[in-house]
C-alpha cells in the first residue's frame, strides 16, 4: 500500500533511469525528490511543492554527458556509481 502518490517526473535527475518500483531498486545511489512540506495556507500547495522538478531541470545539462570528468573531485560527475531517480 502506498501512502503517498508518486509522480513520475518528466525529466530525471541528470538523466539517470527512473525507479518506478522501489522494492526492486538496484542502484548504489537513490535520488529521492521529496516535494512535500507544511503549507503556510491550508489547501494551498507548499512553497516547496515544485522543488524536486526545479532541481532536476537545473541539473538537466549533466544528462548530456554523465561521464564528464570533475577535476575538483578527480572522478566522473556521478563518481561512476549506479544511480537511479526515485
Amino acid at each position: 500500500m502506498h501512502l503517498i502518490k508518486r509522480i513520475i517526473p518528466p525529466k530525471t535527475f541528470c538523466g539517470v533511469p527512473y525507479a518506478e518500483d522501489l522494492s526492486t531498486l538496484d542502484a548504489e545511489v537513490a535520488i529521492i525528490g521529496a516535494s512535500h512540506g507544511t503549507p503556510y495556507t491550508p489547501g494551498k500547495a507548499s512553497h516547496s511543492a515544485n522543488s524536486p522538478g526545479a532541481v532536476r531541470a537545473a541539473l538537466s545539462w549533466y544528462s548530456a554527458n554523465r561521464e564528464q570528468f570533475d577535476f575538483d573531485a578527480m572522478t566522473e560527475i556521478l563518481g561512476g556509481a549506479s544511480v537511479m531517480d526515485c
